[in-house]
């Protein structure tokens, strides 16, 4: 789940079929979990710009732009209690004003500024209609509800409000051959049938393989800076691109165990995960290619097609079929209810886009965000006994069948602390050099001082 910007959350509630919605949860920058359609026909309260609202949604349909209200408007109530009023926005031109938006979204104002100037354009409102990028030609339909303050922010969390049906990426649904056919559990409601089902396979291996996490990233975390080490002595040594390969092998050995990737595969495996989420996540990325308006036209005008990764996609689903066999014979005896094919390319999915798909993002913004200090392990120490049990609570309500939690929504913090932990216990102190880029900051280290015995 990505959340930025804009005090660190962004909503969106795309329209729907029957004049309905469809609500997506992301940051301001990227792309981030969706939170589906909005469900029944009552409505509900949000914070805007110091007013409250209320705005119809689901199977009654959605309130028209254009309508001015009747006379008995005001006796209309929301279930909080709150009058039903019309969501401020709007979407232009067919076709015309969501490319435009796309060209602010993306390159005139860039996200950030995208949703502020909107804001400002309709009175401080903080739940408004906007366009919500790719838009032309990917989406089937770019209109939105954008929910941009922390208390409406909070209705698109509820399961029994939200359809969270083919969302995960926003306002399009990458194609189904990307996944051998199936469509992966991130994109179901938690109300479908399947989902329990493959939520529950998962959960289990999540519990399997908890106590493997710690040792396997060691392992890991001291091939990378072993490497790092070496290469210092022919100049700096960039950290992503050796993030990028022993992270995978770490994702794969962690979850299922046996031969990782890079030696069952090759060096490439890691190049042919990239490449995967790559044609599925292009209409989200941003000036990576030049000049723009070429990448404009590669990136955001029609779907790439999944032919481009179709041989790395097999070798992908080979090796998994081989590394997870001991999961998948499990799962059979278990008598789960899904296919051990689908079940296989569900794995695929959870492996490299859920786990090992965040560590390229996480980890150099960690180093990013320990930048601009100087912090030594003793102090570290002391400032975990004071913060107590405060400083880690629980984030959100733990996995379950019947919600859309991560299965392995605890792992990357518990990596991201792994990483930090490790990294003072083999350093007393290290130097880098932090570049901001569109997809990642990548980081560059120029100098790794060895902790000194004890």
């Amino acid at each position: 789940m990505a959340m930025g910007g804009m005090g660190g959350m962004v909503g969106m509630a795309t329209m729907g079929g029957m004049g309905g919605f469809r609500a997506t949860m992301g940051g301001m920058g990227g792309f981030g979990a969706t939170m589906g359609g909005m469900r029944g026909i009552g409505g509900f309260g949000a914070t805007m710009g110091g007013m409250s609202f209320a705005s119809l949604m689901g199977g009654m349909g959605a309130p028209s732009a254009n309508s001015s209200g009747s006379d008995n408007e005001d006796a209309k109530l929301s279930p909080s209690g709150l009058p039903v009023r019309e969501v401020p926005g709007g979407y232009g031109v067919p076709f015309l004003s969501p490319l435009r938006d796309r060209l602010d979204y993306y390159y005139f104002q860039g996200a950030e500024e995208y949703f502020r100037s909107r804001i400002a354009r309709n009175g401080g409102a903080t739940v408004l209609r906007v366009n919500m990028p790719p838009g032309p030609f990917i989406p089937a339909d770019s209109r939105v509800v954008a929910f941009l303050d922390a208390r409406s922010f909070s209705v698109l969390l509820d399961d029994a409000k939200v359809d969270k049906t083919d969302t995960l990426d926003g306002t399009f649904m990458p194609s189904l051959a990307l996944f051998g056919g199936y469509r992966p559990l991130a994109f179901l409601d938690a109300a479908d049938p399947r989902h329990a089902a493959l939520k529950r396979v998962m959960i289990s291996l999540a519990a399997a393989r908890m106590h493997h996490v710690a040792p396997v990233f060691r392992i890991a975390f001291g091939a990378v800076f072993d490497a790092a080490d070496a290469g210092l002595g022919d100049g700096p040594v960039q950290f992503n691109k050796l993030n990028e390969h022993h992270m995978f092998d770490f994702t794969c050995s962690a979850l299922f165990g046996g031969t990782p990737p890079s030696k069952a595969m090759g060096d490439g495996a890691v190049t042919k995960a990239i490449k995967w989420l790559g044609v599925q996540l292009h209409p989200l990325a941003s000036k990576i290619i030049k000049p723009w308006l070429l990448e404009d036209l590669l990136l955001y005008t029609f779907r790439l097609p999944p032919l481009l990764v179709r041989r790395d996609y097999a070798d992908l689903t080979a090796y998994f079929a081989e590394a997870a066999a001991g999961f998948l014979n499990d799962a059979d005896k278990a008598q789960s209810g899904i296919s051990r094919d689908e079940l296989l390319h569900n794995l695929v999915f959870t492996a490299i886009f859920n786990a090992y798909g965040g560590f390229p993002l996480v980890f150099p913004a960690i180093f990013n965000a320990y930048g601009g200090f100087k912090i030594f392990l003793p102090h570290v120490i002391k400032w975990l006994a004071r913060a107590g049990p405060a400083l880690h609570a629980r984030l959100a309500s733990e996995p379950a069948e019947e919600n859309k939690q991560c299965p392995g929504k605890d792992m990357v913090v518990a990596v991201g602390r792994l990483m930090v932990a490790e990294l003072f216990r083999r350093y007393d102190t290290f130097t880098a050099d932090v570049k901001e880029m569109p997809l990642e900051p990548v980081v560059t280290f120029t100098s790794l001082t060895s902790a000194k015995a004890e």
